[in-house]
């Protein structure tokens, strides 16, 4: 379905590679600006090398291959782009279901939700968080520490929270 693309949307990246990515689209924005089309398509490959699940990434590059006449790759970018955004308003909306479920103290369908969620959107660390603490509350010591350890991983606001809880489970 997305050929020449190369992407997979539900891959974990670290923080430190989507800034990088959202760097690499910043720098194409301007090479588009000043019309160095060539410079700015390499960019935002490597852009989305780096983070296959930029969207913004495929819809500037859906742009310059237009321009290059590549239109079986603007096209390709753009169905992109439409799965990437789509899976956003899902994994939006599956989070939103899972606050629901665990503030009701509903941990198991809590955890079907945001299960969910990070099928969709694997780089929200709130998501693993949240659900390490459903299973925790579960008795599952082992998930939850899996999900501690991967809410770690992606260093964020949750991390203190997380480190203390793996203390906990340790």
């Amino acid at each position: 379905m997305f050929e020449n693309v190369g992407a997979k949307p539900n891959e974990t990246i670290n923080p430190e590679d989507k800034e990088l990515s959202e760097n690499y689209v910043e720098l194409a924005k301007k090479k588009f600006e000043i019309k160095e089309y060539d410079s700015c398509l390499k960019l935002l490959n490597m852009a989305i090398d780096v983070d296959s699940s930029n969207c913004y990434a495929y819809i500037e590059r859906s742009k310059v291959r237009g321009i290059l006449e590549d239109y079986n790759g603007a096209k390709s970018d753009k169905k992109m782009a439409q799965v990437l955004l789509s899976n956003l308003d899902e994994g939006l909306a599956s989070n939103e279901k899972a606050g629901v479920e665990y503030d009701k103290g509903n941990y198991t369908e809590a955890i079907k939700h945001y299960n969910n969620a990070i099928s969709l959107l694997p780089n929200i660390q709130s998501n693993y968080f949240y659900r390490g603490c459903s299973k925790l509350y579960l008795d599952d010591y082992q998930g939850a520490l899996a999900d501690f350890n991967h809410t770690i991983e992606l260093n964020g606001e949750f991390k203190a929270d997380a480190l203390n809880n793996r203390s906990e489970i340790k």
